[in-house]
């Protein structure tokens, strides 16, 4: 191969590249919607209470979730608790807390920023502990991440470590279940109005 063809050859690799890499992610993220809302189960030989205090100990989060370096309580937001997450990728997110019934729900959004994401944890009991379900609320306004998020990180990555880490600090098998998206719409409901009081809250007997 001559010098000339080899050094044509390099150019067309380099644009491939371009094009595999940032134009396909970018081009398919466009045709994704901006809004995703997924749900993932867990079932635990625990009790309601019990997992409540875990997950809603937000203090001691980050002895057991490694993905979590520290949680810092902030003021309060109209009466709501609010604390900024740090993680081991070196990103964070203020969050508050804006709904709290234990020991059957409780909901976080982020609320600072650009960020527009949430975490719905409803706890029901069953005959052999708890049923956990997490629904995930989020917003990803850049296509190219949404692609990224959908079909290279995987929207259940977040929630399924988490439920997996939950898992091991009660020493048990993590027994999930993931649901596909299962509506299109904006996230934050429970901050337009959409939070729903505690005594409206329904538990099924254990099943």
């Amino acid at each position: 191969m001559s010098p000339k063809s080899a050094w044509k050859l390099w150019i067309f690799l380099a644009i491939a590249v371009v094009v595999a890499f940032v134009l396909v992610p970018q081009l398919g993220g466009m045709l994704l919607n901006e809004h995703h809302i997924i749900s993932s189960r867990i079932l635990l030989n625990e009790s309601p209470e019990s997992v409540w205090r875990a997950i809603s100990d937000l203090a001691a989060t980050p002895d057991w979730y490694p993905n979590i370096v520290s949680e810092e309580r902030l003021a309060n937001r109209e009466g709501h608790q609010v604390w900024r997450e740090r993680y081991h990728n070196g990103q964070e997110l203020v969050l508050e807390t804006v709904e709290s019934c234990p020991p059957y729900r409780m909901v976080r959004a982020a609320t600072e920023g650009s960020a527009r994401e949430s975490w719905e944890f409803d706890l029901q009991p069953t005959a052999m502990g708890t049923e956990l379900r997490i629904i995930e609320s989020g917003d990803i306004p850049s296509p190219f991440r949404r692609f990224v998020s959908k079909y290279l990180m995987g929207h259940f990555r977040a929630i399924n470590n988490y439920q997996r880490a939950l898992a091991l600090r009660f020493d048990e098998p993590a027994r999930i279940e993931n649901i596909r998206e299962i509506k299109q719409k904006a996230v934050m409901h429970s901050l337009n109005g959409g939070a729903q009081s505690c005594s409206m809250i329904r538990v099924t007997a254990a099943r």
